[in-house]
């Protein structure tokens, strides 16, 4: 199923492979397996999946083998922090009543910001004082606004602090060792409360699991799942001779159409594309040509 994404063109393809052989299809049919940049896109990237009862669909997320600080929404500067100097430990980042951050452990429960935009583009900040752990928070954030905030100014970070009411809070900053198939440095993430886990030591591959409310699960790379691409389809054109044996007319338009679907049937179900076909007349405005055995070739 084909859905149109803003900037990307997405393409689901009920073809179970693995996420080797699924990266492989994409870049030779699209552009790459897919990347999503943030909530907007990601909901368009599942209209193209629609009601397909699959188990898991691969993306383009898969582990990298260095950590970064990335923002839960994707947007975020990563140049304008104030940490302070305390001993730090933690892969999550609050902000302390003293306006300054500091790396945290993401289980910790605190309070937190969230925000969203009003039709004129206005951002809106949102306080949540219930203690929730740095997953839960986000999970909140996007059910209820948008996400978790992120600070692109300086000026940006002023005001959040003053939105805090005295209370540490989460932002939506926190350290990420995974990459996009196509290089780019989008940091959206939709995990799955309790992933990534890496069960097993080998879980360098994601999946979409509808079980999971469409969030995401860490897995294995050889195990066959269908998949999204993303980018216009590529066109090949090819001509293919057929040879037919026949004693019957073989350019009567019923016989000519009947064949070409059934070519186009097979090769559709072979490629998980579509695929166009038509016949290609000779010079004497011929489909079908007697060959000196006495059997007939085309072309299509």
């Amino acid at each position: 199923m084909f859905c149109s994404a803003v900037g990307r063109p997405y393409h689901f393809l009920n073809i179970p492979m693995t996420r080797s052989e699924a990266q492989s299809f994409c870049r030779v049919n699209y552009a790459d397996l897919a990347t999503v940049d943030n909530m907007k896109e990601y909901v368009q990237l599942l209209e193209s999946i629609g009601s397909a009862d699959v188990s898991g669909i691969w993306i383009g997320l898969e582990r990298s083998a260095s950590y970064r600080w990335v923002w839960s929404d994707g947007i975020g500067e990563q140049d304008v922090y104030p940490f302070s100097e305390d001993k730090q430990d933690g892969d999550c980042v609050m902000m302390k009543t003293s306006g300054y951050w500091e790396k945290s452990r993401c289980t910790d429960l605190k309070a937190s910001l969230c925000f969203e935009y009003d039709s004129q583009g206005t951002e809106s900040y949102f306080l949540n004082t219930t203690l929730l752990s740095w997953r839960d928070a986000q999970s909140s954030c996007r059910q209820h606004h948008t996400d978790l905030v992120s600070v692109k100014t300086k000026e940006q970070n002023t005001d959040i602090y003053g939105h805090t009411s005295g209370y540490q809070i989460w932002l939506g900053m926190i350290a990420d060792n995974w990459m996009w198939s196509d290089g780019s440095p989008t940091s959206f993430r939709n995990w799955e409360n309790t992933n990534p886990d890496n069960n097993g030591g080998a879980e360098n591959c994601v999946v979409i699991r509808k079980s999971f409310q469409n969030q995401w699960d860490d897995t294995a790379c050889d195990r066959s799942y269908p998949f999204v691409c993303y980018g216009e389809q590529k066109i090949r054109r090819t001509t293919v001779k057929v040879r037919i044996s026949s004693e019957g007319n073989l350019n009567l338009a019923t016989l000519s159409d009947s064949l070409l679907k059934q070519i186009q049937a097979q090769l559709e179900e072979q490629s998980g594309t579509e695929v166009k076909l038509r016949w290609q007349a000779a010079k004497n405005g011929q489909i079908f040509q007697h060959n000196d055995n006495g059997s007939k070739e085309t072309g299509c």
